[in-house]
């Protein structure tokens, strides 16, 4: 079971060269509607996510006034690329790095060296989202625990993300192959 593991995971970790790098389109879709927030069809690009309550907080009376929409206790519709980025902009301005971006979901912090409207475009994120992948297997090898790493290096997290990614893959798969 071990070995046949491995092999699918090697099967959706196709990489190309870094300049065009590729995943597997079934396992970007997977890991896409593992990042989608739940009021919003997969990929839709203008969310930000907040990983601290206090930023939250301090936030909610802030954003008020904007065009957007909080959809849940962290996480805002910014509407439009525009917004989003404007957004985006002033919450660094403040030094709130800690922020998940766009469809894939990509946490400022860790990878704020893109255009900030990149991450609300779901080309260049989803891009984005497969060369940091590729960063985390070349650094960690071969193993559906790096996978998990896109999400959260700890342990228990990254094993409940796997689980859904799995999960979604097999869906996939079978709906590719009885419809």
């Amino acid at each position: 079971m071990k070995l046949f593991n491995i092999l699918l995971l090697c099967f959706f970790l196709s990489f190309c060269n870094a300049q065009t790098c590729k995943l597997n389109k079934k396992l970007l879709t997977a890991i896409a509607k593992q990042e989608k927030h739940k009021n919003r069809k997969l990929g839709y690009p203008y969310l930000i996510s907040f990983n601290n309550a206090s930023d939250v907080k301090f936030l909610k009376e802030q954003m008020e006034t904007l065009a957007g929409k909080w959809l849940d206790n962290r996480t805002y519709d910014c509407k439009n690329i525009n917004l989003c980025e404007k957004i985006t902009k002033t919450l660094v301005r403040y030094d709130i790095k800690n922020i998940d971006l766009g469809a894939m979901q990509i946490c400022y912090y860790w990878n704020g060296d893109i255009d900030i409207k990149d991450y609300f475009d779901n080309e260049k994120a989803t891009q984005k989202a497969c060369e940091i992948i590729k960063n985390i297997v070349d650094k960690y090898g071969v193993s559906w625990e790096s996978i998990g790493k896109y999400h959260s290096y700890n342990i228990e997290k990254n094993k409940k993300y796997v689980n859904s990614i799995k999960k979604e893959l097999a869906k996939l798969v079978v709906k590719k192959h009885f419809n």
